[in-house]
């Protein structure tokens, strides 16, 4: 049987990963490997692969594939990922070729962007407003990273671009890349197919040899963690939907209730801090300083002039506004009124309430993963931490997590 020879992107669309693994032999280049498929197991020989094991010698002619498949295939060029994302905003033709021909207007930039209205007459459409201009975008959902619906909303509300080029190519050749997903996910899923019965150290091994195979500006393992260790990757998925269902209610309002009950003990000081939410008297202009107090080392006192008030000086074990962090705050930031001062860390990575939240999904994939070799561990940490959560990232409000596990 001939070699399969594998050059580009396109030859992903005639041959899979099981084809190239059982038929005969692969060409990859100058490379020639022989592949057999002997009484259900999988055997590589090239000539200079020395004494490897079986799973290495695997996972070296994968490797192999995915550089020559990134290296040779038009899935690197930015243009590429500038006409794919075109097609996910909008199913009409006409608006694909409207923002492909406006990528470098600047009336389409965060600084003109006015808002977002729901679509009169069709859900599958949502309007983006640029002053007294729009545009109809798809609102369907994105399931492979694509460039719609709460994606794009997303991008358009936070995003930072000058002109919807910047808006589309900021992601390319990064793990957020749906070009690029798009291009790995077969082969990726054909090979897990292919070991999903191997031991799973010898499955471990091939992962390994593999993840840190770079794509673009990321890596095989970053971008196709959820491939590549599918369970642990939905059942973290499942656990993050949780807590975002449960985190609902947390509004500026809840998070100045929550703050509150941390910086005093005492049902009254609670409620005096919440009716005081926007009194100027209570301002950094007005701080004056803090004092122990005389009685009970539990508590502190802040004087704001000739006012004060009795403060929690527990200790703060998960962000908690009370102690030292409280006394940091009040000496430290700069607040016109409490409101300010609480507010500060509302959806940031210091809130509270968010870490302690997500820190059932986080804490139980890290217990999940503890015993995995490092390079698998650190490139399943790479997957989660863009994840957006509030106003903050995974990685940004858990670094302290992700440290002490890759120790």
């Amino acid at each position: 049987m001939p070699a399969i020879n594998i050059n580009k992107v396109a030859d992903i669309q005639q041959h899979n990963i099981q084809d190239v693994m059982s038929q005969g032999s692969i060409k990859l280049g100058d490379r020639k490997y022989s592949v057999t498929l002997v009484n259900d197991q999988i055997k590589v020989h090239r000539q200079d692969l020395g004494n490897l094991s079986l799973g290495q010698k695997i996972a070296n002619g994968i490797k192999d594939f995915f550089s020559r498949l990134f290296n040779d295939g038009s899935v690197k060029t930015r243009t590429t990922r500038l006409v794919a994302c075109a097609q996910c905003m909008s199913d009409s033709p006409a608006i694909q070729e409207f923002v492909l021909n406006h990528l470098n207007d600047p009336d389409y930039s965060k600084a003109n962007f006015t808002g977002i209205e729901a679509h009169p007459n069709d859900p599958s459409k949502f309007i983006a407003k640029f002053g007294d201009k729009q545009i109809e975008f798809s609102n369907r959902i994105s399931t492979n990273l694509e460039l719609r619906g709460e994606s794009l909303k997303n991008e358009l509300t936070k995003g930072n671009y000058q002109n919807l080029g910047e808006l589309i190519g900021k992601n390319h050749l990064t793990a957020k890349d749906s070009m690029l997903v798009y291009c790995f996910t077969p082969p990726v899923l054909e090979l897990m197919v292919k070991i999903e019965a191997y031991p799973q150290n010898m499955k471990n091994q091939i992962i390994a040899t593999i993840c840190n195979e770079p794509m673009g500006n990321t890596t095989v393992g970053t971008a196709l963690a959820h491939l590549l260790h599918p369970q642990l990757m939905q059942d973290f998925k499942a656990n993050l939907q949780e807590t975002q269902e449960a985190l609902k209610n947390h509004t500026p309002q809840n998070h100045a209730e929550t703050c509150a009950q941390c910086m005093s003990d005492k049902p009254d000081i609670q409620q005096f801090l919440l009716n005081h939410l926007n009194d100027p008297d209570y301002s950094k202009a007005n701080f004056t300083g803090v004092e122990a107090h005389p009685n009970d080392p539990s508590k502190f006192i802040a004087k704001f002039g000739d006012k004060q008030i009795e403060f929690s000086n527990r200790i703060s074990s998960n962000l908690e506004l009370r102690g030292e962090r409280l006394k940091d705050g009040l000496m430290n930031a700069n607040y016109q009124n409490l409101g300010e001062l609480i507010g500060k860390d509302y959806l940031t990575s210091t809130d509270s309430m968010l870490l302690v939240g997500y820190k059932f999904p986080v804490e139980t994939l890290m217990s999940q993963i503890r015993d995995y070799p490092p390079v698998i561990k650190n490139q399943i940490i790479a997957s989660i931490s863009d994840q957006q959560i509030g106003n903050t990232t995974i990685g940004e409000a858990f670094a302290h997590v992700f440290h002490a596990q890759v120790q």
